[in-house]
């Protein structure tokens, strides 16, 4: 599977669980929900890669999306 090809299937699949928790326009409820996912993933690595390799990818996942949002706030040419 290509890395497009899992972040598609992510995609599909955080949606399915936003509105099969009934959060779907709900912005409170999605971010409620996203947190869940989130912290369940993060346990999730914690298991397999342990507390000190789970906190980098975190923190690296954090500045990730800072450039992300950034990136989407610049003009588009």
């Amino acid at each position: 599977m290509t890395p497009q090809i899992a972040a598609e299937k992510a995609d599909q699949l955080i949606g399915q669980y936003v509105r099969e928790l009934g959060a779907y326009g709900d912005r409170d409820m999605v971010r409620q929900a996203l947190i869940m996912l989130i912290s369940k993933a993060a346990l999730g690595i914690e298991c397999v890669a342990g507390l000190e390799r789970t906190t980098k990818i975190l923190m690296e996942t954090a500045l990730n999306v800072a450039t992300v949002v950034e990136k989407r706030k610049e003009p588009q040419s």
